[in-house]
Formats: structure tokens, sequence, C-alpha cells
């Protein structure tokens, strides 16, 4: 059948500060320090941006595909909006995702999360991940399962990946969640290329 979720970015307007919050992507912030790993601040969630003159979280890229790539791709990086956390030397990490909620008829389906991706100008000690998440729904949001896949250090061609999660019983009704993240300090570079987003379960 249909995949759940499928995005390839080529319908959205570039010049467009909303197209990727207007397509149901959400970012989320979370500061760490360096030495002992603890969360400093959380922040969010917001519609992902799309600003080249103020980059964040988020960016729709041209010209960075191959030939199933097309015209557009996703580009994530860090939050370099977020100047006191950058300048104080703790990491960033950026979470661009969608959100949805598990259905009864989930249970016993596997959720696989696939996506095309390669080395942007990430660089130093940033590093990056996509991942699926799985939260308890409001009020808590206590996080339940994470599972996450280093896209660090990728190769410059464009590569197939994926992550997966079996969906129990317990999760119906539970929020989940698919996307990227980026982490950077100190405004070093941190962009990795992603584009044929793709989210079956069955």
């Amino acid at each position: 059948g249909a995949p759940f979720f499928s995005e390839d970015f080529e319908n959205l307007d570039q010049g467009s500060l909303t197209a990727l919050g207007d397509a149901g992507w959400l970012v989320f912030g979370n500061e760490f320090d360096p030495d002992t790993g603890d969360n400093l601040n959380a922040y969010g969630p917001n519609p992902a941006p799309n600003n080249p003159a103020a980059p964040a979280f988020s960016l729709i890229a041209a010209g960075e595909g191959g030939v199933t790539q097309g015209a557009q791709q996703l580009t994530i990086l860090s939050d370099y909006q977020n100047r006191p956390a950058q300048t104080a030397g703790d990491l960033v990490e950026a979470n661009t995702y969608q959100e949805n909620t598990f259905q009864p008829a989930d249970s016993g389906k596997t959720l696989t999360f696939s996506f095309d991706a390669k080395k942007g100008n990430i660089a130093d000690d940033s590093t990056a991940f996509a991942f699926i998440k799985t939260l308890e729904a409001a009020p808590s949001f206590a996080l339940i399962d994470f599972e996450q896949l280093d896209t660090t250090n990728l190769p410059t061609e464009w590569m197939r990946y994926s992550v997966t999660l079996a969906i129990r019983e317990d999760l119906v009704g539970q929020l989940f969640q698919f996307g990227f993240a980026a982490t950077a300090t100190n405004d070093e570079p941190s962009g990795v290329f992603y584009d044929n987003v793709e989210v079956t379960i069955e």
C-alpha cells in the first residue's frame, strides 16, 4: 500500500520561510553541558524554519541531489540562532521531525523510517543522527523509545538508510516522532543533506 508518510521536498517553495513548517515539520532544541552531558535547557516545539539568512534547524537546499533526489533536498543543521548556548560552548542539539499518534491497528506492525542522505558541511566536533522516538501522550511526554542512526560521518555520495521500531501494544495512543538531529557548539558547521523521506507501518 501507500506509505504512511513520504516527502521528496520537490513541491515545497524554497523561497518561503514557512515552507517546512507548513509541510508539518517541527523543531525542538536541547542544550547540553559539554562536560557532564546534563540537559541545561529545552525549547520548542515550533514550526520548522527555512531561513538561509538566519540558519537554524532546517533549510530547503537545491542543487545537491543526484538523479533520484531531484531539484530540492533537506538540510539539517544545529540552531545557530541560539546565540547564548553557541557562544557559551554548550552543545546545541537541534531536532527537526514529524509527529503522529499510534493507532490500535498499528500494534504488532513495524515502523520503518527510510531516507536518502549524504554528508554536508558537518565538521569539527559536530554530530548528527536520524531517529524514531516514542513518547507518552500529553501531559507527560515522557520518552519511551529512542532509536538512532548516526549520520555524522556519511560519505559524500547519496545512499539509502533506515531506522525501524517494532510497535508494541503499549504504544497505542502514544506519540511517535521521526526525523533528524544536528548538534554543534561555537558555530561549528553541522549540515547533513537528506531526501526522499518515507515512513511505512506494516
